[in-house]
């Protein structure tokens, strides 16, 4: 299989960088990673207790390959939805903090749509 062109990566990490910022997502740590991911274009490991996320983007170049601004926004969007899903999978939540990661999603998402 043919390898990503290390440049991708970087145009990666730059729109990352910029979803990250346009989203409000910057109180996590983020650790970039360019290696082989089987069956992904991209992927996001989230720890929402740690507020830690290791967005990795595949090494190899598949065929069907959009852009590394696709695949970023696809991977920031996961970021910016990760509380909410975290918060819905605990076994004990208040009500109420499900409604303020909405109401803090919604605010987020204010800022991006016209």
């Amino acid at each position: 299989m043919k390898k990503l062109p290390k440049s991708e990566f970087t145009e990666f990490k730059k729109w990352c960088d910029y979803y990250i910022e346009l989203f409000g997502l910057k109180q996590y740590r983020i650790v970039y990673r360019f290696k082989k991911l089987n069956g992904n274009y991209a992927q996001a490991n989230i720890d929402d207790k740690g507020m830690i996320a290791v967005i990795s983007l595949n090494s190899d170049l598949h065929d069907d390959y959009v852009s590394a601004k696709t695949h970023a926004k696809h991977e920031i969007i996961h970021l910016a939805l990760s509380k909410l899903i975290f918060l819905g999978e605990c076994r004990f939540v208040d009500s109420e903090e499900i409604t303020d990661e909405e109401e803090m999603l919604v605010r987020r998402l204010e800022k991006v749509i016209n």
